[in-house]
């Protein structure tokens, strides 16, 4: 794939990056954290106003059908500025669950609603703590006049906040990782659903869901395309959850940069320091390296290349070692005072640190990339 973004999606990266260091920069992020809200209702409405909620969406449905690469753009830059919004779990890996569902009247209503901003949605998959995307435990039966939920799902971002949880579940006689999938439509607000709040430390709102002879109505079940959809929905996911790590990544090492100029130690700036230079020149070859594997990622998933998995993996991996190399050094090169809350770079470090443990760690990564390859 050409490296060179196209003259639309350049246009979107300038206004997104606009966009976040203007009306979303970090310390609107310090703000949000100090309030008991989630994100910012008003900055959500100026993000639905520019089409970012229906970037994924279908013409057909109200969306402007861009694209999972102007996602993937709005991503990198919203990651740069630790923006809180329901971008990347409503309008991003949501839509992209519905995208890949049949289409009926109760999938095309919820899938204009999100385009249109009058709804958010948040999707729920895992079940384990370990990452093990296969098994799926939570079970609906056939009732009178619907359908009966069991089950839990684990570590699900923005559920409390969302208007609909996409949940994924199987048939009381299929297998733990067999297929006979689906997803079901549940309201987060209703009688039957319980929250358990989960503290991580980039300090966005997780929950753990336990659902308990819960009752959906007959429409609220959709049935996926075919036995590859859930993998395609993780592969979204995995390379959303990719671009952020390249965000965080990028951001830390600009700023690190921009201090070793400025920073003095035994009468000179510390960038003038060749160990340091040799350090942040490394960073800057895996920087590039990250971005042009990244690219590849989000280019293979939205055009369904037969080796889109094995892209995404090779994506997630080196952005979550890129990630730990970089931010890790932003905190060495900074000195004990970076990890403090007093420094944002602190900040990028913790969101980096979350986003290479979500949709799978390196070495989960690597054995999958491995087993794609034949080995």
């Amino acid at each position: 794939m050409s490296l060179v973004l196209t003259e639309e999606q350049s246009i979107l990266q300038q206004s997104a990056a606009e966009f976040y260091s203007s009306v979303m920069p970090v310390t609107a992020f310090r703000q949000l954290r100090e309030s008991e809200a989630v994100f910012d209702a008003e900055t959500w409405s100026q993000m639905v106003e520019l089409g970012w909620s229906s970037i994924m969406v279908p013409e057909e449905l109200g969306g402007l059908e861009f694209g999972l690469m102007g996602m993937g753009i709005l991503a990198i830059e919203g990651a740069r500025t630790l923006a809180k919004s329901p971008l990347t779990t409503s309008a991003a890996v949501s839509v992209a669950a519905l995208n890949f569902c049949k289409p009926s009247e109760q999938r095309d209503a919820l899938l204009s609603a999100l385009a249109a901003g009058e709804k958010m949605a948040a999707f729920a998959h895992l079940e384990t703590t370990q990452f093990k995307p296969a098994i799926i435990r939570t079970q609906s039966a056939s009732a009178a006049d619907g359908y009966n939920v069991n089950g839990s799902k684990s570590c699900v971002e923005n559920a409390q906040s969302s208007d609909v949880i996409l949940m994924t579940a199987r048939s009381p006689n299929a297998g733990f990782s067999e297929s006979d999938g689906f997803i079901l439509l549940i309201d987060p607000k209703a009688d039957g659903i319980e929250f358990n709040s989960v503290g991580l430390i980039d300090e966005r709102e997780y929950a753990d869901i336990s659902i308990s002879d819960f009752n959906i109505a007959k429409d609220e079940k959709l049935e996926w395309n075919d036995d590859a959809a859930v993998a395609q929905v993780l592969d979204t996911a995995t390379v959303i959850a990719a671009c952020e790590l390249y965000g965080c990544s990028l951001e830390a090492f600009e700023r690190t940069l921009e201090y070793v100029k400025d920073r003095e130690q035994f009468g000179n700036k510390i960038g003038s320091f060749q160990a340091l230079q040799h350090r942040l020149a490394h960073q800057y070859t895996q920087l590039e390296l990250l971005k042009t594997v990244v690219y590849d990622a989000l280019s293979a998933v939205e055009k369904n290349r037969k080796d889109a998995a094995l892209a995404v993996s090779h994506a997630k991996a080196l952005a979550n070692d890129t990630a730990r190399l970089v931010t890790t050094e932003a905190i060495q090169m900074h000195g004990g005072i970076g990890i403090t809350d007093e420094l944002d770079i602190g900040l990028f470090y913790k969101r980096a640190r979350v986003l290479r443990t979500m949709w799978g760690d390196s070495v989960y990564h690597r054995s999958r990339f491995a087993s794609l390859s034949g080995y």
